[in-house]
């Protein structure tokens, strides 16, 4: 907007005014970056006050009425960068800003760690495998196809299997594990019930849905089985890292990872369905739920999708 010089910005912030209200649209998609001498003091309510000095180094011409700044010297005008990664800011509740890392689309890019629950693919013995086969391809879903791949090798969540990939990836996978799912032992851990969470429910009054980003890709392959998970596509073989969408035992599996670790929580005012589901009776009691949960999946490495909170 000011032709400051700037560099793209890969880090998305919400930014608030000194009263620490959230700005409308306050989002960052740029920076500049700019040598100061400041004074520090021992107690602030500001992080940076520019003063004096910096307006007279920049002599910027401002509107003491509309509080725009309308034009820099020329000194400082140069193009700016923009930012290659500019997304709509969702707003998160000022009283839980200080979990914003745990709102964080980069976090659900990075590969999980092994844990306990890590998916244990256990094939039934004398079970006939399945062959994989490529299926015909409309340019459009192809390009998909192409752009998940790239994308999802990039995150760490496939690797090739037997072939280099070209370029491309694609967004939502369409991956047929119904025969591998037929070869399988199945893992017998019950889901919830719908009458027993409402029957939970009674009396509560204030309600939280939290939504995991990429829910089972949060759970890692057991070392040793990610060959069982192999896919063909038209650009070569992969195998994933991270427990995908299709396999059968992928809800019995998240299910009992997300109960485990919300042990403490679960039947007091916490319902896991694949989403978290917090309940309270009262304003206050609710603020204290959301921060402990909050915190248990900053913990865990499991990052939330704002949008759908």
């Amino acid at each position: 907007r000011y032709r400051l010089p700037s560099q793209p910005c890969a880090t998305q912030y919400q930014i608030t005014t000194i009263q620490g209200h959230p700005l409308e649209d306050g989002r960052v998609c740029r920076r500049t970056l700019e040598h100061l001498t400041l004074l520090v003091l021992q107690k602030s309510i500001v992080d940076v006050v520019l003063g004096r000095p910096w307006l007279i180094q920049h002599a910027p011409d401002i509107n003491w009425q509309s509080g725009e700044i309308q034009h820099w010297s020329e000194s400082v005008c140069s193009t700016t960068v923009e930012s290659p990664n500019v997304h709509t800011v969702v707003k998160i509740p000022p009283e839980y800003s200080d979990f914003h890392d745990v709102f964080s689309k980069e976090a659900a890019t990075q590969l999980p760690p092994y844990r306990q629950w890590d998916c244990c693919i256990e094939l039934i013995p004398g079970a006939k495998l399945p062959k994989g086969h490529v299926y015909p391809l409309s340019p459009p879903e192809r390009a998909a196809m192409e752009e998940y791949i790239q994308e999802t090798l990039k995150q760490g969540f496939i690797r090739p299997f037997l072939f280099r990939s070209q370029e491309g990836w694609w967004t939502l996978p369409r991956i047929d594990y119904h025969v591998l799912n037929q070869a399988t032992v199945k893992f017998a851990y019950p889901l919830p019930l719908v009458l027993a969470a409402l029957e939970e429910l009674r009396g509560a009054r204030i309600f939280t849905k939290l939504d995991l980003r990429s829910a089972y890709n949060l759970i890692r392959i057991r070392k040793g089985d990610e060959w069982k998970t192999t896919f063909i596509t038209p650009t070569g073989h992969y195998e994933y890292w991270v427990m995908p969408y299709g396999l059968a035992n992928s809800p019995s599996i998240f299910q009992d990872f997300m109960n485990e670790i919300f042990r403490d929580m679960f039947h007091q005012f916490v319902i896991i369905d694949i989403d978290d589901i917090l309940y309270s009776r009262n304003p206050n009691e609710h603020f204290h739920h959301v921060r402990r949960v909050l915190q248990r999946l900053r913990e865990q490495h499991l990052p939330l999708k704002a949008e759908k909170c």
